[in-house]
């Protein structure tokens, strides 16, 4: 339901896109929800979004990026430009209410 596409290893400090591809049909009333854990969004400053969430939510569960669904039959790209404000190994999990996370590992270099 959901594919995360970024860079494996990169150098902190330096800016990088993260892009998440989410299936059609994952929107639930009007409003398509993607969840980050909370150290992630610590270790991954994220500059601005494409496109643009109506807001964000803390949870219990992590933090909500909350975006208008559209109306499609096609998979919904979002844009994270993020820089990096630690080094070392980094743990993302991304994902969906009610659904498994994608886990990835990104190596920041200093």
């Amino acid at each position: 339901s959901l594919r995360v596409e970024y860079n494996r290893v990169d150098h902190y400090n330096s800016r990088s896109k993260l892009r998440v591809i989410v299936a059609p049909g994952q929107a639930q009333g009007g409003r398509l929800r993607v969840r980050f854990n909370e150290g992630y969004l610590r270790a991954m400053r994220i500059d601005h979004v494409v496109p643009e969430p109506e807001r964000v939510e803390a949870a219990e569960d992590g933090i909500y990026f909350v975006f208008a669904a559209l109306a499609s039959e096609s998979p919904t790209r979002l844009e994270f430009a993020v820089q990096p404000s630690e080094f070392g190994r980094i743990e993302g999990r991304i994902g969906l209410p009610g659904r498994p996370s994608a886990r990835f590992t990104q190596f920041l270099f200093p």
